[in-house]
């Protein structure tokens, strides 16, 4: 199953939406909107609303930073965070939010080559190739 929470689907619309990252193939946020319902029709893909419990893992997922200014890191601990208050496994390209979700014991993988072809990203470079591909690339079992 592929989980969004907000901030992932505030990050997608975002990103689709965005000339710097799309560059000829930018959408509108109208034909992003229609690529997350797309995705969103297959029964192996939900939005989950933000769990209750989610400040607390929130506050674990910053605490080592504590000392440090604001950095990247305060995004991604709310990801961990809201996949551990919602008991979901966080699924990431990034390898030191990988490391350091299973640091504190989760369950973060990095998606093979084979699942990231499927999907249409080029894992080496975090870009998305192809956005008419939907959640069918994801074929049955994975």
């Amino acid at each position: 199953m592929l989980i969004f929470a907000r901030f992932t689907q505030l990050g997608l619309l975002r990103l689709l939406t965005n000339n710097a990252v799309m560059g000829d193939t930018t959408l509108t946020l109208g034909e992003a909107w229609a690529v997350y319902d797309r995705w969103l029709q297959d029964p192996r893909v939900e939005f989950y609303p933000e769990p209750r419990n989610v400040d607390a893992a929130f506050r674990r997922a910053t605490k080592p930073f504590a000392g440090q200014t604001a950095a990247k890191w305060v995004g991604d601990c709310w990801l961990l965070a809201n996949a551990e208050a919602s008991r979901a496994r966080s699924v990431t390209f990034d390898q030191a939010l990988c490391g350091f979700d299973q640091k504190r014991g989760n369950r973060a993988v990095i998606p093979s080559s084979a699942i990231a072809d499927r999907l249409g990203f080029d894992a080496s470079n975090f870009a998305y190739r192809d956005w008419s591909v939907g959640p069918e690339a994801l074929g049955s079992g994975n």
